[in-house]
């Protein structure tokens, strides 16, 4: 028989666990916050709260099952897992314990709970399904939540157990991920099917094409069958594609192919042009993966005639087709432009057509249009409208281009410019036609001729009616006929002298007029010389620095260090190219106007000339070597010292450019009388005897330099500033031979001889 003593371990055993269990009993577990209060809460207010507690229902889990979505009424949170057998399925209610992480998700703030524990919990009310559109989902609208979508499909593919779904509405296009498809079934839905879709929002980023929403097969409704084939579709003329339905509707037009660039294709049919984007086919990467709809985008051809099947756009101004399929019927008709009075261009009802008008120029401009590209612009006015043509070139101007004020007629395709204004996008130079001055305008120049002349006539015939007046009250007085005959043989002979001399007048008047035209043009000329210089020689540095600034906009962070000297060494070489181009232009044109002198100043030759033998050396990175052969006494010279630098800079920096690396310039300089005479000689490439007559003319250059950047200005500042010393300079070449320069210059004194005059400033 057991003892009292013996019992009672096991009744203190049993009464410790009855007391253990009502103690616990009396501490509560914390019930569990709404998940949109933990989403509405401070930042300061979570961290005081420390492990937390949700409750909701698994709306989606992960491949790898290390996190999962709960989701209660509207709000929505993501919960991460140590272990894969930690995440719960899709449909159960669970309740998460866990501390509450917060920071940036792809530039957006976002909360998630790290789960130390994860239990069933009692279901409770479904969590709601917010109807949305693609335009939310690729914003991050609705961010973890279900939700519900109607698109209509545009292609589809199935890989790796995967389905993507490529889908448009009105307000954009996605691709859908459809996770759980069975491997071997292909997709089922054809292009231009109106599907339902649920699940779960997880965009990855703005892009559509991330635009990643978490599904599964179940979640997916055929709303509406889609036509058997993808040209099945209701044949429409562009008069349909005004029309904006709730969803985008596939619809099918015969056109014919205007223009396509870019990825972008301008169409005509009967009823007007219309432009359509091109649906991007995606390519199949993997052989275990079904294509149903594979599909290649044609090379169109302008004047062939196409089916285009598409989708009318509801976010553009015009008539436009989106995610447009093209199928060739191979018929090819002649394409003619429209030919239009500028009066009755229609923005409306001609955007994208490809229209012809006709203009008088009222402006031009040639302005960088990006990637190395220059873009001539001509403002055209007729009738009081407006319209600018453009077009694109990234090589030298035609030498023949319209201008002011020419009589023009253009053909292009027609765009809105900015606050609505006509744009008239000129594909080729030979669709730019100048019919000479136009005739308002010559006949405005030609009356203002025959104004000038009949003001000259007149004020010529009114100075012989005072004279005649003069005359015939001088026989009056005279009353005897001798007189008055010698006095009309004087008035006649003086009236005479005055209509010749009025003739002479008018002569020179026109004469003057004749010179000026003249001079006109040929300030036209030099106008288009120093454009298409301008055009040319700016365009490889501003194309240098534009290469440069994009790679340290993008890539700065990632370049090496020596990579980005190196990019900032050619922004500054390219600049100081560009410099010394102005600087070349702005010192012609001051010498031109009469600004610049020659203000002689006592100078040592050899001395300077030494400093300008180095200077030329360090400019051309020693390239080749320069002899420098001074003789006699070059001490007392008088030379103005800027206008000699401008000349034997430039005439040596022409040597080292046009001479192989490591040949000999040779300069000598000596005096002879009164004079000093410099010779440079090099051993270049020469220049052509057909160049030589035209050789100090501005912007005229060798026609063997095209291979060498060059203004056609050093030698024309070569010659002005020999004239302001009043001296000669001479050349002598030959073709792979070299070039001598000569020039003769009066910088010394003589007996009886006066010195240089400074000229005018």
């Amino acid at each position: 028989m057991i003892s009292a003593w013996q019992r009672w371990p096991g009744w203190a055993l049993l009464w410790g666990l009855v007391l253990s269990e009502a103690v616990y009993a009396e501490v509560p577990r914390p019930a569990p916050l709404p998940i949109a209060q933990v989403l509405e809460m401070e930042s300061d207010q979570l961290a005081a709260t420390g492990e937390i507690r949700l409750r909701g229902e698994v709306t989606m889990t992960s491949i790898l099952r290390r996190h999962f979505v709960i989701q209660e009424e509207t709000a929505a949170i993501m919960v991460r897992t140590a272990e894969a057998e930690d995440c719960p399925e899709v449909g159960n209610w669970v309740e998460v314990s866990g501390a509450l992480g917060e920071g940036p998700h792809h530039g957006y703030e976002t909360r998630w709970i790290d789960a130390t524990e994860v239990t069933s919990a009692d279901p409770g009310a479904s969590p709601w399904v917010v109807p949305t559109c693609i335009e939310d989902l690729a914003t991050y609208r609705h961010w973890e939540h279900l939700v519900e979508l109607e698109a209509v499909v545009l292609q589809t593919k199935v890989e790796r157990g995967e389905m993507l779904l490529h889908l448009a509405d009105t307000t954009g296009w996605l691709v859908a991920l459809i996770r759980g498809w069975p491997p071997e079934h292909p997709p089922e839905y054809r292009p231009g099917s109106r599907l339902l879709l649920r699940g779960v929002n997880l965009g990855f980023n703005k892009h559509p094409s991330s635009a990643l929403l978490a599904y599964w097969p179940s979640g997916l409704e055929v709303v509406s069958e889609g036509p058997p084939e993808p040209f099945g579709a209701e044949l429409v003329d562009r008069a349909a594609l005004r029309h904006r339905p709730p969803l985008p509707e596939r619809v099918r037009l015969r056109a014919q192919v205007l223009h396509q660039r870019d990825g972008l294709i301008w169409l005509r049919d009967a009823t007007g042009a219309f432009a359509a984007d091109p649906l991007l086919p995606w390519s199949k990467v993997d052989a275990d993966g079904w294509y149903p709809d594979a599909f290649v985008i044609p090379y169109l051809r302008p004047g062939e005639i196409v089916e285009v099947v598409g989708t009318p756009s509801s976010r553009q101004p015009a008539p436009h087709l989106m995610y447009a399929r093209f199928r060739p019927t191979g018929e090819q008709l002649p394409l003619e432009p429209l030919n239009l009075a500028l009066a009755d261009v229609d923005l409306d009802r001609h955007r994208h057509d490809w229209i012809q008008v006709r203009g008088r120029v009222t402006s031009r401009s040639v302005n960088p249009s990006g990637n190395g590209r220059w873009r001539l612009s001509h403002t055209l006015t007729s009738q009081g409208r407006e319209i600018e043509a453009t077009v694109d070139f990234n090589e030298n101007l035609p030498g023949s281009l319209a201008e002011i004020d020419d009589d023009v007629e253009v053909a292009g395709l027609l765009s809105a410019g900015p606050a609505g204004s006509l744009r008239l996008e000129v594909l080729r130079f030979e669709d730019l036609v100048s019919n000479g001055t136009d005739a308002g305008i010559a006949r405005l120049r030609f009356w203002k001729l025959v104004g000038f002349v009949v003001l000259l006539l007149g004020l010529s015939g009114g100075w012989m009616l005072v004279l005649a007046r003069r005359l015939r009250r001088a026989e009056a007085e005279a009353g005897e006929t001798a007189i008055a005959a010698a006095r009309t043989r004087a008035m006649n002979e003086i009236l005479e002298q005055r209509v010749a001399e009025r003739t002479t007048e008018l002569q020179s008047a026109h004469a003057d007029l004749r010179a000026a035209l003249e001079q006109a043009r040929e300030l036209g000329v030099l106008k288009d010389r120093f454009v298409a210089m301008v055009s040319h020689e700016f365009r490889t540095p501003l194309g240098i620095i534009m290469s440069a600034v994009e790679l340290l906009r993008h890539y700065a962070d990632r370049l090496p260090a020596d990579q980005r000297r190196d990019l900032f060494e050619d922004i500054f070489q390219s600049t100081l190219q560009m410099s010394g181009i102005m600087e070349q232009v702005l010192i012609l044109g001051r010498v031109e106007a009469g600004r610049t002198g020659c203000r002689p100043v006592r100078l040592d030759l050899k001395t300077l000339c030494g400093r300008i033998v180095d200077e030329c050396l360090s400019a051309s990175h020693g390239k080749c070597r320069i002899r420098f052969d001074p003789t006699g006494d070059l001490v007392e010279a008088n030379s103005d010292e800027a206008l000699l630098r401008h000349i034997l800079t430039n005439l040596l920096g022409n040597a080292a450019k046009y001479s192989p690396p490591g040949s000999e310039i040779e300069l000598e300089v000596r005096r002879s009388d009164s004079k000093a005479v410099f010779v440079v000689r090099d051993h270049g490439i020469g220049i052509p005897a057909d160049d030589l007559p035209r050789l100090f003319q501005a912007f005229q250059r060798g026609s063997n330099t095209t291979d060498f950047p060059g203004t056609g200005l050093g030698l024309v500042i070569v010659k002005r500033c020999v004239e302001l010393h009043g001296g000669s300079i001479a050349v002598e070449s030959e073709v792979e031979v070299g070039t001598t320069f000569t020039v003769c210059l009066p910088l010394f004194e003589t007996a009886g001889a006066p010195a240089l005059s400074a000229g005018s400033a």
